[in-house]
């Protein structure tokens, strides 16, 4: 191991600069956004939004 300073190096990183959190709070928001969406039937309204539309299939996994 060296004995010299240890180089300051976060200076030279291009990050943005945001108002963001750095957490996301899943376990606080989650519960909220899920009784919101159910409030608001958003199942419901996507379903008849799509009504009389044509059928969507998507493949997922293998083969695909």
């Amino acid at each position: 191991m060296s004995t010299e300073t240890p180089l300051e190096l976060k200076k030279t990183v291009n990050l943005p600069k945001t108002n963001f959190g750095q957490k996301a709070n899943l376990g606080q928001m989650e519960p909220a956004r899920l009784k919101k969406w159910a409030e608001m039937d958003l199942y419901g309204l996507i379903r008849r939004a799509r009504e009389g539309a044509e059928k969507f299939i998507l493949h997922d996994g293998p083969p695909y």
